[in-house]
This record gives structure tokens, C-alpha cells and sequence, in this order.
């Protein structure tokens, strides 16, 4: 089944796949079909395939650098969506509700003509990769409108939307992160995050890091990870690396203090190269295992 349904759908299956793969041959699609009104999945999708589908789609986007390209966002997997499940073509689709902040932009909600709805529902059955192993999810996007999301720009100092605690652990999903932004001096960025009363003391919280300057080659931008381990005490180990290779650092350019559950990260402006924005995550392992992980979320950094 899996062969049948999945492998043999794959763009350049016997290629290796990894970042500069899926982000070229996504570049290519761009730059062939010159899009003017661009649809991907949110970068708050709970789904990790769909999250990093965004970061490469805004990333493309960023390069390519056409303010006349609309962009609009949708949800597939997240909390109780949608609701409820199977095929309800007369029913609402409503957009997903599952932050303690939610993301700042402008919904739209389209509603759909008789024809629309049933090119909707050809449509979802020619997604054969997913339709033949989950048909009544799948259906269940088949309703009498479309939901979408503009999301408008996180900023310097703003908080950044979290997935809800309570809700999320009912899925089997815990983000440590209760609270997090990203601030500035004239010499660092300064990335400040509170975890939930009662997160384990990983051995290990990774700072994913991606700079983007519109109109350059997201491919030859740094990839920087902030790896912080602790023990039981407050202090911090922290180290530099970019595309998996460590960079000596100073104390001046990369420091960092904790107490129980705030931390406080201090980077160099210089690492950023006058980049416009930047992608950013928190991860968390235990034994070098990815326990769980933040949305990726874009920090618009000139503004």
C-alpha cells in the first residue's frame, strides 16, 4: 500500500531528499508558473511536513521578491478541525481555534457555488496520496466555503502565538513554551522565552535560527542552531552552529542566562548579515531525540 500510494507519487523519488532538493524543485515551480495569488498551509499547522512546507514557500517567497504576489494560508491539521468529520457539503468550514495568542492578520471566508463545491470534491479525490488512506478526513473539507489567513508580520518585542497547553496536551502534543519574542539592542538580537511550571529539565533546548534578505538566495543564507543544554543548576552551556557545523564563538557574541524557567539569549547582530527577517523555532530533546517543537514563526527584524 505504501509503495502504491505514496512512493509513487513523489517528485524525484530517487533523488535524496533534503533541504536544497524540496526548496529548488519548489523555486522551480515559482519560477515556471509565475504565480500571482499563492495558497499554502499555515506555519501553525500541527502537521511538521505542512510547517515546514510553509518556511520553504515564504522563503521562495522572500527570494523572489514580487510584492504583486497575494499570499493566503489554511489549516489541515489542527484541534477539533474541521468539525464535524465526513462528507457535509451544506455545512461550515470554521477556522481552527487552539492559541493562547493568536496570530494577527485578516480572515477570509469565501463562500462557494453548487459547481464550486463539486469541483472541490473532484479535486479532493484526485489527492490520491491521501485520499485512499483517510477518505472521510479528506471529505470533510468538501463544505459550502473556503477559510483562509493573512497573517500580517511578527515584529520585534511582540509575542509570538503559542499552541494552548490544554489543549494540545488532549492530543498528545506538550509545547513546553508558554511565552516567547525576540527583542534588540545596537549590538544583539535578544531571544527571551518562559517554559510551562513542571517542563522536565531537558538535557538539551535547540534555537532554530534561519536569516532571510529578500531578493538573495535562501540556499546560501547561514542556517544557524542555538544549542543550550543544562543541568540541574541555572547554568548554561551554549553552542553555535550553522548547516550542522560549529562556530567558535565569544562571550561577547553569544550569551546566555537562566533561572528556573525564563531564559534569555543574547546573539550578534553581525551574525545576520542585514537580513530583513528571520525564521525561527524552538525544539526540545531528551538522549538526542526531538521530544516536541514550536511553529516556525517569521520575525519581520526592520521593522
Amino acid at each position: 500500500m505504501r509503495k502504491k500510494v505514496f512512493e509513487s507519487w513523489s517528485i524525484d523519488r530517487n533523488k535524496p531528499y533534503n533541504l536544497t532538493i524540496a526548496y529548488t524543485a519548489l523555486k522551480d515551480v515559482f519560477l515556471k508558473v509565475k504565480p500571482t495569488k499563492v495558497f499554502y498551509p499555515s506555519p501553525y499547522d500541527l502537521n511538521p511536513d505542512h510547517r515546514a512546507v510553509s518556511v520553504l514557500t515564504q522563503s521562495v517567497l522572500k527570494e523572489i521578491n514580487n510584492p504583486g504576489i497575494q499570499t493566503f494560508t489554511y489549516f489541515v491539521h489542527a484541534k477539533g478541525y474541521p468539525n464535524p468529520l465526513g462528507y457535509f457539503p451544506t455545512r461550515t468550514l470554521n477556522f481552527p481555534n487552539f492559541f493562547m495568542i493568536k496570530p494577527d492578520g485578516t480572515f477570509y471566508n469565501l463562500d462557494l457555488e453548487r459547481g464550486d463545491i463539486s469541483k472541490k470534491y473532484k479535486a479532493v479525490k484526485a489527492h490520491e496520496s491521501q485520499y485512499l488512506t483517510k477518505p472521510k478526513f479528506m471529505l470533510s473539507f468538501v463544505r459550502r466555503n473556503e477559510i483562509f489567513f493573512v497573517e500580517n508580520p511578527l515584529k520585534l518585542n511582540m509575542r509570538f502565538p503559542l499552541w494552548d497547553k490544554s489543549i494540545m496536551s488532549k492530543l498528545g502534543i506538550t509545547p513546553f513554551v508558554e511565552k516567547a519574542k525576540i527583542g534588540a539592542d545596537s549590538k544583539h538580537y535578544d531571544i527571551q522565552f518562559t517554559l510551562f511550571k513542571g517542563t522536565p529539565r531537558f538535557s538539551k533546548i535547540n534555537i532554530f535560527f534561519y536569516p532571510v534578505k529578500s531578493g538573495s538566495e535562501f540556499l546560501n543564507m547561514p542556517k544557524y542552531r542555538i544549542e543550550i543544554e543544562r543541568a540541574f543548576s541555572n547554568k548554561l552551556a551554549l553552542k553555535l552552529f550553522d548547516k550542522d557545523k560549529e562556530i567558535f564563538t565569544t562571550f561577547e557574541n553569544l550569551l546566555g542566562t537562566a533561572t528556573e524557567l525564563d531564559f534569555d539569549i543574547k546573539i550578534n547582530k553581525s551574525y545576520f548579515d542585514k537580513a530583513d527577517c528571520l525564521f525561527l523555532m524552538f525544539s526540545f530533546e531528551q538522549f538526542d531525540v526531538r521530544v516536541t517543537e514550536t511553529p516556525w514563526f517569521c520575525i519581520d527584524i526592520l521593522r
